[in-house]
Formats: C-alpha cells, sequence, structure tokens
C-alpha cells in the first residue's frame, strides 16, 4: 500500500465514523420528536363514540317543530337510501341528462329537509360525489 492508498482509507473511515454520527443525531431528534406527539391512545376518549354518532335524534329538533307529523328517521333513511341507490344506477347507465338531473334534484330537496344523515352515509355520498367530478372520461357540464 502507497500512502495515498492510506490517506483514502483514513478519509473513507472518517467519513462513515461522521456519518454514523449524524445518523445517531438524527435519530435521537426524532425519538425527541415523537415524544412531543400524543399518542393516539389519548386521543380515544375525545373521540365520539359510535352510540354518540349514530344519536341523531338530538338534531331532530327542526323536523319535529313541525305542526303535523313527519317521516322518522328511519323512513327518511330509506328515502335517502333509494336516491343515492338511483344516483349510482344514473352514473352505471351513463344518464347524466334527465335521470341523473332528475335524482339529483331529489337529494337536494332531501338535504333541504335537514333531517341528520348518518356519518356513514355522508362519507358515501361525498365519496360518490368526488368521484364522479374527478373521472378522467367524464366530461360532465352538469352545475351539481
Amino acid at each position: 500500500m502507497d500512502e495515498d492508498d492510506l490517506i483514502d482509507d483514513i478519509d473513507g473511515d472518517l467519513a462513515e465514523e461522521r456519518l454514523d454520527d449524524q445518523k445517531e443525531i438524527l435519530e435521537e431528534e426524532n425519538e425527541q420528536i415523537l415524544d412531543l406527539i400524543p399518542s393516539a391512545a389519548s386521543y380515544e376518549s375525545t373521540l365520539p363514540s359510535q352510540a354518540q354518532d349514530e344519536n341523531r335524534e338530538k338534531f331532530m329538533d327542526l323536523p319535529n317543530s313541525m305542526p303535523y307529523p313527519v317521516e322518522s328517521l328511519a323512513e327518511m333513511d330509506a328515502k335517502l337510501d333509494f336516491i343515492m341507490r338511483r344516483l349510482i344506477d344514473c352514473v352505471e347507465a351513463k344518464d347524466f341528462t334527465v335521470g341523473f338531473i332528475a335524482f339529483n334534484h331529489r337529494l337536494e330537496c332531501w338535504l333541504s329537509l335537514r333531517y341528520p344523515m348518518a356519518r356513514k352515509t355522508r362519507a358515501r355520498l361525498a365519496k360518490f360525489y368526488y368521484e364522479l367530478c374527478v373521472h378522467p372520461d367524464w366530461k360532465l357540464e352538469l352545475s351539481i
């Protein structure tokens, strides 16, 4: 081994030691940051339980304040499911002119009645309209 090879080996060893030191420092910093972030277990008590999520009766103030009998939540959920099924059927049939517009209007009317919607149903509906809006093959000229 000549002198240049020896210097290269020493420089390589020093570079590796520096990298190892930097890795250790980064790992310690990451651990410190992770210690600052609360764990998921601490959020469990603040998240609504399934019973709280589906307790929609407390949001029935407007429908119950009517001077005449109104539909129950089960009846309104059935009507909403029917509307959503027809919207999906219209998309599958690519009927964006008459059918989709009609059932989209029915959905708007249902929403204007201010019945509380189940969280799962709301999420499904939001996903449906999102997928509809971002689908690359469909060029919709509807004002949804």
